[in-house]
C-alpha cells in the first residue's frame, strides 16, 4: 500500500470517528448517561386530626410511583398543613423507604405538632372547621444526584 493511500484511509477513519462522536454528544449520549424520571406522589388519605393535651396529630397516606428501571430511595418529606384560616403548620420527616423499580410504595406520614405550635389549628378544629390544604416536597436520592417532586391536596377531613 502506498503512503498516500494509507494517509487517506487513516483520515477517513478519523473523520468517521469524529462524526460518530458528534452524533453521540448531540443526542445526549443515551447509552452512557442514564435518564432518571422524577418519582410522583399521590395522596391516598388524610386522617381527621386528633387533639389532646400534647397537641395535634394526624396521618397522611401517600403512594409514591417510580417509572425508572432502578429503585429510588426516599430520604425526606417536607410538609405544610393549613387548617381553615389558621397559620400553616410545617415540618419534615426522614425516611429510608425505597420505591422499587417500575413500581410503587405506600408511605404513612405522621404529622405531630405541639399544643403551642398548633394553637391556631386546634382553635379552628374546635370551631368545627374541617377544610385543609396540604403540600409536600418529596426528596429522593438517585445515581445522578438528588431529586425532588411536589404534591398538593385540599379537601375536608
Amino acid at each position: 500500500m502506498r503512503a498516500a493511500t494509507r494517509i487517506t484511509t487513516v483520515a477517513t477513519i478519523f473523520t468517521g470517528l469524529g462524526v460518530l462522536t458528534l452524533a453521540l454528544l448531540s443526542t445526549g449520549c443515551p447509552g452512557i448517561v442514564p435518564t432518571i424520571e422524577k418519582p410522583t406522589a399521590q395522596y391516598r388519605s388524610v386522617a381527621e386530626p386528633v387533639v389532646d393535651f400534647g397537641g395535634m396529630k394526624t396521618t397522611v397516606g401517600i403512594t409514591l410511583f417510580n417509572a425508572n428501571a432502578i429503585g429510588i430511595p426516599l430520604k425526606e418529606i417536607r410538609w405544610s398543613l393549613k387548617i381553615g384560616q389558621a397559620k400553616a403548620l410545617s415540618g419534615h420527616a426522614t425516611f429510608s423507604d425505597k420505591i422499587p423499580a417500575k413500581g410503587s410504595t405506600d408511605v404513612d406520614l405522621e404529622i405531630k405538632v405541639s399544643t403551642l405550635g398548633a394553637a391556631g389549628a386546634i382553635r379552628e378544629i374546635a370551631r368545627g372547621v374541617r377544610d385543609y390544604e396540604l403540600s409536600a416536597e418529596f426528596k429522593f436520592s438517585s445515581p445522578i444526584g438528588p431529586l425532588s417532586t411536589f404534591a398538593k391536596k385540599s379537601g375536608r377531613f
